[in-house]
């Protein structure tokens, strides 16, 4: 059985919260009344920021933290529906790679810590999801109607919801991000 996460208004929302942020930053008149937006010291990733706008290298890892989030879910939607013990393995590689694909962001500034905690607690759900198909793989192919195939069932139907949990936090760290980056996180 090939269960599939759905989306729902959660993510909806945030993904129209980013785009109404996107848009104002695209248009700096439209928040500074016509003046040019002044631009604060960069501060490196890791580094506490001063408060006030966020730097450039903030911006960048809450970029980062948006396309870990998109990347993550494509695992999932770009699937194949025969799932062979092999694609059952990739699967698995390709989930627990959250944690080491946020690690390449770098350390968040201090302001965005929050952020990466929810990040980091996403990363663990899809871990959750790739450990429940690297289970499934390990049966290998087997008979219907068998013990096997029933734990084989439940490991992949595991594999597969798991995963929900770790996009609705990398969804909430998102929209932390727009909290802080407003300047109320």
């Amino acid at each position: 059985m090939l269960l599939r996460s759905r989306c729902c208004p959660t993510y909806l929302a945030v993904a129209a919260v980013v785009v109404l942020a996107v848009t104002a930053c695209d248009n700096p008149e439209a928040t500074t009344g016509g003046a040019a937006p002044t631009t604060p010291p960069a501060t490196t990733a890791g580094a506490p920021a001063a408060a006030g706008p966020m730097t450039g290298a903030e911006l960048v890892w809450l970029e980062g933290v948006a396309a870990l989030h998109r990347s993550m879910d494509d695992v999932l939607s770009k699937s194949p529906t025969a799932l062979s013990p092999a694609a059952m393995r990739t699967l698995a590689k390709q989930l627990g790679g959250c944690t080491s694909a946020l690690d390449k962001l770098g350390p968040p500034t201090d302001r965005l810590r929050p952020v990466h905690e929810l990040a980091g607690q996403g990363c663990a759900e899809y871990k959750k999801g790739g450990d429940c198909f690297t289970t499934a793989a390990g049966l290998g192919v087997v008979v219907a109607g068998s013990k096997e195939e029933k734990q084989q069932t439940d490991a992949i139907t595991c594999g597969f919801s798991a995963p929900g949990e770790g996009s609705r936090l990398l969804a909430e760290a998102e929209g932390k991000g727009m909290e802080v980056k407003a300047g109320v996180g």
